[in-house]
């Protein structure tokens, strides 16, 4: 089989060789078949994690499932409270309600929140920005999606 590697990598192949006093081909060939083990070790260890996950019985996977969650919250949060700030939305209440229905909120869902006198991290997380800006919003300006998990 005939390999073919960049100038960089054979130029530090051959002062490796010449230091350690072994062929070329002999360094290659301990090297590619110490990483084709490390790749089966690795794949096996994932494969047995996997199925861990899949079948949810460890204590420690239920937990990370929570941290995830709490995460997901806490950033859906932030992104909300961002969004809704950076807009111009000013602090008249008036604006706000405008903005409000123009994402598509009920009128009377419009006027309690943008009458609250709540801060933005409550309203980051009640009913009325979690219809105007939805989870789809998010995922369509290519925010991640937490651990594979949907945002809520």
């Amino acid at each position: 089989m005939e390999v073919h590697i960049k100038p960089e990598t054979e130029s530090r192949l051959t002062e490796l060789a010449s230091k350690s006093g072994r062929a070329t081909d002999d360094l290659v060939e301990v090297a590619l078949a110490g990483y084709l083990t490390e790749v089966a070790e690795v794949r096996e260890m994932l494969d047995g994690r996997y199925d861990d996950i899949k079948s949810a019985s460890s204590e420690a996977y239920r937990r990370r499932g929570l941290l995830f969650d709490g995460l997901r919250q806490r950033e859906t949060g932030r992104s909300r409270d961002f969004v809704w700030h950076s807009g111009d939305n000013g602090k008249q209440p008036r604006r706000r309600r405008a903005a409000l229905l123009a994402l598509g909120v009920r009128p009377k869902l419009a006027s309690n929140t943008a009458c609250s006198s709540r801060g933005p991290w409550y309203l980051a997380h009640a009913k009325t920005l979690s219809v105007a800006l939805p989870n789809s919003y998010f995922h369509s300006l290519g925010l991640p999606n937490f651990g594979g998990c949907e945002l809520a």
